[in-house]
């Protein structure tokens, strides 16, 4: 198992925003989270990771939901779905995260949106559920960049080292930090949905295929505090030829569930003939 209680300096002082490069643009009714890329949503082999839209769409869910409330309330997701088109350039950026409220009143909160390239081509679309929270009053939703990311920055670095392979998948355990959290100082939702991306690749990557996620959902049962100890855990559940649906899971140390959810992935090294064989 690999345990992190700490980075550089520099990544101590990271927050998500900053370390993967997000933005965000516009005003009520018009919000928009902007995804820079660079090595810093890229893996130490370069190939960069569809886990990374998680942050974004967050921020462009969750402000536009923020509005919607009664003032004094925020969103706190309870799921997070995005459907993705497996294989695209990342790169070609910038990515584009815009979110359109379906509902929202003092109990629940549902948006629904989409992340475009930035050759304006759709790269995942998706929704995100919410419950509604008291917030302090100095509390800004989706607060801007802070810091420009590093491009000596990948993910592994970033997450201090590559998860640990397990009997049934792979697995990464770390002290909640900074560069982990929202403005609440709790685990990011759009973190943990990038991280259950990066152990679920882990999990996939003992045959050497190219794996890439299509969708990933995770829902959000308990919240993780600063300085908390947790475990990213993942299961593979069933793997064939070219389609794979791996599980994962958060906890802390003591055990409590934090997240669950569930990823599928599309092997892309495999002939479009022999897929349909899987």
């Amino acid at each position: 198992m690999t345990v992190v209680d700490g980075a550089s300096p520099d990544l101590d002082r990271a927050t998500p925003n900053s370390l993967l490069g997000v933005r965000h643009e516009g005003g009520p009714g018009d919000w928009r989270a902007v995804l820079d890329p660079g090595p810093w949503i890229a893996d130490a082999a370069g190939v960069p990771h569809a886990g990374v839209l998680g942050v974004p769409i967050d921020i462009a869910f969750g402000i536009p939901l923020t509005d919607a409330l009664p003032p004094g309330l925020a969103p706190l997701s309870t799921t997070i779905s995005l459907d993705m088109v497996p294989g695209v350039d990342l790169f070609r950026g910038p990515l584009v995260a815009t979110g359109e409220v379906v509902f929202g009143d003092e109990r629940h909160g549902l948006c629904r949106g989409l992340v475009v390239d930035g050759a304006g081509r759709v790269v995942a679309s998706g929704s995100m559920a919410s419950v509604p929270r008291p917030i302090h009053p100095d509390f800004v939703p989706g607060s801007a960049r802070d810091a420009e990311p590093d491009p000596a920055w990948n993910l592994e670095r970033a997450f201090d080292g590559a998860p640990t392979p397990t009997a049934d998948g792979a697995e990464l355990a770390f002290r909640v930090g900074r560069r982990h959290e929202n403005q609440r100082a709790t685990f990011h939702g759009g973190m943990q949905f990038l991280l259950a991306d990066i152990v679920a690749r882990a999990a996939l990557a003992t045959d050497g295929g190219r794996w890439e996620p299509t969708s990933i959902r995770i829902d959000y049962l308990q919240v993780a505090h600063h300085g908390e100890r947790v475990t990213m855990r993942a299961h593979t559940v069933r793997r064939g030829r070219s389609v794979a649906l791996v599980s994962v899971e958060c906890r802390t140390e003591p055990g409590t569930l934090v997240s669950r959810g569930t990823a599928a992935y599309l092997r892309m090294d495999v002939p479009v003939g022999a897929r349909a064989a899987s």
